[in-house]
């Protein structure tokens, strides 16, 4: 995507989880939230991000954990983009109301 980001002038963060998965996986939220969350201040602190037009992304395991985490955060992710990734159904503590494209192949 970074071709494609870079002649578009969007900016494209692409941070990796700690492990072979995000931690949501293993039932321990935390790490990789909170790298997420410093990746963003880091962003915002050093390039010229227009925060309505910010979009939480991700493919598979990175999909699930953008549900998750962009539903508890709708008021910071606007927008989510769900790849071949299932929605995390996310009980309490839900915020905002993001737009949501989920986008799932026929032969994942």
């Amino acid at each position: 995507l970074t071709t494609e980001a870079e002649a578009r002038g969007v900016v494209l963060v692409a941070p990796d989880a700690a492990r072979e998965s995000w931690d949501l996986t293993y039932g321990e939220v935390g790490p990789d939230a909170d790298f997420i969350e410093e990746v963003l201040a880091w962003t915002y602190n050093n390039i010229n991000v227009d925060p309505a037009r910010l979009t939480l992304g991700g493919f598979s395991d990175g999909a699930t954990y953008t549900a998750w985490l962009g539903l508890q955060n709708g008021d910071i992710f606007p927008k989510l983009l769900i790849m071949s990734g299932c929605a995390r159904f996310v009980e309490e503590g839900r915020i905002g109301m993001p737009k949501i494209l989920m986008l799932h192949g026929t032969q994942d």
